[in-house]
């Protein structure tokens, strides 16, 4: 059972996340179906673990939800997305990936605004509607144009 209480563990500590809300979701199913001293030793292990909350900003659920669905389905995404100033720009973006840095979550895509590859950091995503437009295949290293050495696939 240690396998299942790490993994429990593990999405507990993961925090604001992409596909964190179905995440959890599932580990409290998970939890639902393991023996009480399972449930028991998850308890206070989470109990042992400090993690940082909401690096960057929050983001509403429905805009979470939007961005995790363009980047699973592979479709565009319009958004209304403020910059560091505070200017607000409508752009459409081809969802690619997600990308987890020092500021928080950002989502990795192609800006047809500036028809270039693009991080948008996702609590500054003011609005987010899917569309039905279909995201050519890129790869995701070429949309981000750099990789630090300490990012990986995880």
């Amino acid at each position: 059972m240690s396998e299942v209480s790490a993994l429990l563990i593990a999405v507990a500590a993961a925090g604001e996340m992409p596909y964190g809300d179905a995440a959890t979701r599932a580990t409290e199913r998970l939890l639902e179906a393991v023996p009480d001293v399972t449930r028991v030793q998850v308890a206070h292990l989470r109990s042992r673990i400090r993690t940082r909350v909401n690096v960057g900003g929050s983001v509403t659920a429905s805009i979470r939800r939007a961005v995790e669905e363009a980047v699973r389905t592979q479709r565009v995404l319009n958004i209304a997305y403020a910059d560091a100033a505070g200017n607000v720009t409508d752009r459409a973006v081809e969802a690619c990936g997600f990308y987890n840095g020092d500021q928080g979550w950002y989502l990795i895509g192609w800006c047809q605004l500036t028809d270039a590859g693009r991080i948008f950091r996702i609590d500054r995503i003011q609005s987010a509607r899917l569309t039905t437009r279909p995201v050519p295949t890129r790869d995701l290293d070429e949309v981000l144009g750099w990789v630090p050495d300490e990012v990986a696939t995880p």
